[in-house]
C-alpha cells in the first residue's frame, strides 16, 4: 500500500555577489522534516565562484533507520522540485515568492535554473535534471526511489552549479544559453533557490495475522501454543511455521495466493475463518483465525504388546524363556471372544512349556496352546478392560544349527474384534538371540544290503567302522539303510566294515579321503549276497519220494542216451542204484551231477554239458581217472547244500 507524504530541503544558495574578478559566492543549508528519509550534508557551500565555472557538491538521501528497521515498510518514491527562495523563511513568504518570484524586496533572484541534479545510477531507478532549465516546467523535477527489497537504501545525488554570466560580459566561447544570461541590473544581488523533496508514496509489505483460538469445553488441556501453525505462500517472513497465539502472530509475504493451516491435533475439531486462504495484494492486511474445539472421543480399544528374551546369546542345547507383556491402553474394552495373542516358535527352537497370568487361557476356541504344524503358540486374554494387562512366558531349547553364526528372531502379535475383526494385528518389538553353530565336519554312513541270491543279512547285521580324529558319538556302530551321522575333526578319514561271509562289498567315493570344517560327506557301503554252490547226492535222486524233482530226464531213460555206453542196457535210475567202487561209483556221481545241473532250483557248480563232457572224457579210461572225476563230482553233489524237498 502506498501513501503520500512530503518534506522539504530548504536551500539558501547564499550570496551571489559580483566581486572584483567577477567572483560568485554561494552557500546552502538543508533541513530534514520527514521521519522516513534523512538528508546529508546539512549545508552545501560553493564558496567563491566565477562566471561559467561548473562546481559539484554531494547530496545524500537515505532511508531513515526507523524505516529500515520496520518489518512492514519497503520502499519510498520521492521527487526533488525547486522554488524561489524568500528572504525570510516561512510558509507565507515561500507561497508569496512562488507567485511573485521577481519581487526582489521579499524574494532572492532565482539560482534554480543553474542547478542540475545528477543521480548515482546505482541502481538506475532515478531521473535527474540538467542545468539551464525552466524551474516551473515539469521537466525540472528529479525523481528518486529507495527500496529495501532492492537493497537500495541510499541515493547519492550530485548537485552541479553552472555559474551564469551577466549579459554583455560573457566570454565569446561561453556555454551559457542566451536565455539564461543574467540581467546586469542584478549585479551585486544575492541569489537563492529552495530545493524541495516531496515523498510521493511509501510501500507497505503485505501482512497476514494468524490467530489461534482454543475451546477446551472444561475437558481438553491444549492451549494455543501447542498448535503448530503453517502458512503457505511466497517469501513468508520471518518464518512459515510457528506456535499458535491467541493474540495473533503477524507475518509478511509476497502478493499472490496463500493459505493457512495447522498440524493435526488429536481430539480437536478445526474451523478456519474466511481470511485463511485466497489471494492477498501488495500492502494488503488480512487476518486468519483458526478455532479448535475439544471433542470427546468415543471409547476405543488400543492394544500394545512387548517382548523380552532371557538371553541375547546362546549355544545349542541351552534354554531360552520368552515373555510377552500386553495391555489395553485405550478407553474402551477389547473384545471378540477374547483378545488373541500369538507367538511363533523359531525352527531353531524346540518348544518345552508355557505359563501365563491368571486372566490368560492357553489356546483359543479349540486351537491348542501349541500347533506343531505351524509352530504357533496361541493364548486367549478374554476381555481386556481399559488399563488391564496380561502376560505369557514360554520355554524352549536351542537346537544344534548348521555351521557358523545363527540368529533366532522372535516377534509376538495381538488382536481383537476391534482390530478389523482380528484382521489387523499389533506386532511386538522383535528380540534376537544369536550364537555360533559347530563347524565340525559331518559324515553320513549308509549301509545298503542286497539279498537277491538267498542271503538273509540286513543293514543292522553289519558293523560299521569310521577311522578319523575325534569321531563322535562313536566310531563303530550298526549299519543303517537310512544312514548314521557322525562328526569328526577335519582331515583324513575312512569308512569300512567288519567282514561278513557270503557278501561282496562296494564302497562309494565318499568313504575315504579328506574332509574340511563345515563340510558334509556321505559314504555308502553296498553288500550283495554271493551265490553258494548247491547239490543233491545220488542217494537223494534215487529216493522214490524225490523222483518228482527230476527235470529233463526220466528215471527210465537209458544211460547210454546221455553218456558214453559205459553201462549197456542200464537206465539212469538203475545206475544210481549200482553198488561198489570204480566205474560204478563214477556212474552214480555222474547221474546225480546230471540231475543237479538240469534243475534250475539248484545252484550247481557245473552245467549239464560240462557234466556230460567230463564223463565222456574219461571213459573208457583208467581206474585212477575214474577215481579223480568221481571225487570232483562227489564234492559238488554230496558236500553241498541241497535246496530241494
Amino acid at each position: 500500500m502506498k501513501t503520500k507524504k512530503s518534506f522539504a530541503i530548504v536551500a539558501a544558495l547564499g550570496t551571489l555577489a559580483i566581486l572584483s574578478l567577477n567572483a560568485l559566492h554561494v552557500s546552502a543549508w538543508n533541513v530534514t522534516i520527514d521521519t522516513n528519509l534523512t538528508v546529508n550534508p546539512k549545508v552545501i557551500s560553493f564558496e567563491t565562484v566565477f562566471p561559467e565555472e561548473v562546481l559539484f557538491q554531494p547530496l545524500n538521501i537515505n532511508l531513515s533507520q526507523s524505516f529500515i528497521n520496520s518489518a512492514f515498510l519497503d520502499d519510498v518514491e520521492y521527487r526533488i522540485t525547486q522554488k524561489p527562495k524568500p528572504r525570510i523563511d516561512s510558509h507565507v513568504e515561500s507561497a508569496y515568492c512562488a507567485l511573485r518570484p521577481t519581487d526582489y524586496t521579499r524574494c532572492y533572484p532565482s539560482l534554480c535554473p543553474y542547478l542540475s541534479k545528477e543521480p548515482d545510477n546505482a541502481p538506475a531507478n532515478d531521473t535527474g535534471v540538467p542545468a539551464f532549465h525552466n524551474p516551473n516546467a515539469s521537466s525540472s523535477i528529479a525523481y528518486g526511489r529507495l527500496a529495501k527489497s532492492d537493497h537500495d537504501t541510499e541515493d547519492k545525488w550530485t548537485i552541479d552549479l553552472h555559474v551564469p554570466c551577466f549579459r554583455g560580459e560573457c566570454a565569446q566561447d561561453n556555454v551559457v544559453p542566451a536565455a539564461y544570461e543574467l540581467d546586469p541590473s542584478l549585479e551585486g544581488k544575492k541569489f537563492g533557490c529552495d530545493l524541495v523533496v516531496e515523498v510521493l508514496s511509501i510501500s507497505y509489505k503485505t501482512r497476514l495475522t494468524v490467530i489461534k483460538h482454543v475451546i477446551n469445553n472444561h475437558v481438553g488441556t491444549k492451549h494455543a501454543g501447542d498448535f503448530k501453525m503453517i502458512v503457505t505462500g511466497t517469501n513468508v517472513q520471518p518464518t512459515s511455521t510457528f506456535p499458535g497465539s491467541e493474540t495473533g502472530t503477524t507475518v509478511t509475504l509476497s502478493a499472490g495466493s496463500y493459505s493457512v493451516d495447522e498440524a493435526p491435533m488429536h481430539g480437536y475439531a478445526k474451523t478456519l475463518s474466511s481470511g485463511c486462504s485466497g489471494t492477498i495484494a501488495n500492502g494488503e492486511t488480512k487476518t486468519c483465525t483458526i478455532t479448535n474445539e475439544y471433542i470427546k472421543a468415543p471409547p476405543k480399544c488400543i492394544l500394545t504388546i512387548s517382548k523380552s528374551v532371557s538371553a541375547t546369546t546362546t549355544t545349542p542345547g541351552a534354554t531360552l524363556w520368552y515373555t510377552l507383556a500386553f495391555k489395553n491402553t485405550g478407553t474402551g474394552n477389547c473384545t471378540g471372544g477374547g483378545v488373541k495373542i500369538q507367538d511363533t516358535v523359531d525352527p531353531l527352537l524346540t518348544f518345552v512349556s508355557a505359563t501365563s497370568s491368571a486372566n490368560v487361557i492357553p489356546g483359543y476356541s479349540g486351537t491348542p496352546l501349541y500347533t506343531h504344524s505351524t509352530r504357533t503358540l496361541t493364548w486367549n486374554a478374554n476381555v481386556l478392560t481399559p488399563g488391564q494387562t496380561g502376560s505369557a512366558t514360554w520355554k524352549a531349547t536351542v537346537k544344534a544349527p548348521s555351521c557358523g553364526p545363527f540368529d533366532i528372531p522372535n516377534t509376538a502379535r495381538i488382536s481383537s474384534a476391534e482390530y478389523n475383526n482380528f484382521g489387523t494385528w499389533v506386532n511386538s518389538n522383535t528380540v534376537h538371540t544369536t550364537g555360533t553353530g559347530s563347524c565340525n565336519p559331518t559324515l553320513i554312513v549308509i549301509k545298503h544290503v542286497k539279498n537277491d541270491d538267498g542271503g538273509v543279512k540286513h543293514a543292522g547285521s553289519f558293523k560299521m567302522i569310521v577311522t578319523g580324529t575325534n569321531v563322535q558319538p562313536t566310531s563303530t556302530f550298526p549299519g543303517s539303510e537310512t544312514g548314521t551321522t557322525v562328526t569328526l575333526n577335519a582331515g583324513s578319514y575312512s569308512v569300512d566294515e567288519a567282514p561278513m561271509h557270503g557278501y561282496t562289498k562296494t564302497l562309494s567315493s565318499g568313504c575315504s579321503g579328506t574332509i574340511a570344517n563345515g563340510e558334509t560327506k556321505t559314504c555308502t557301503i553296498t553288500n550283495d549276497d554271493i551265490v553258494t554252490a548247491q547239490g543233491c547226492s545220488p542217494g537223494y535222486w534215487k529216493g522214490h519220494q524225490h523222483l518228482d524233482s527230476w527235470v529233463g530226464y526220466a528215471p527210465v531213460a537209458q544211460f547210454s542216451s546221455v553218456f558214453e555206453n559205459a553201462f549197456p542196457g542200464k537206465t539212469l535210475l538203475q545206475v544210481l542204484n549200482l553198488e561198489g567202487g570204480g566205474l560204478n561209483a563214477l556212474g552214480r556221481q555222474a547221474v546225480a551231477a546230471l540231475l543237479n545241473s538240469k534243475n534250475s532250483s539248484v545252484h550247481f557248480a557245473f552245467t549239464t554239458s560240462q557234466v556230460i563232457s567230463m564223463f565222456n572224457s574219461v571213459f573208457p579210461g583208467s581206474h585212477s581217472a575214474y577215481e579223480t572225476l568221481k571225487n570232483t563230482l562227489e564234492k559238488e553233489n554230496s558236500k553241498r547244500y541241497c535246496p530241494l524237498n
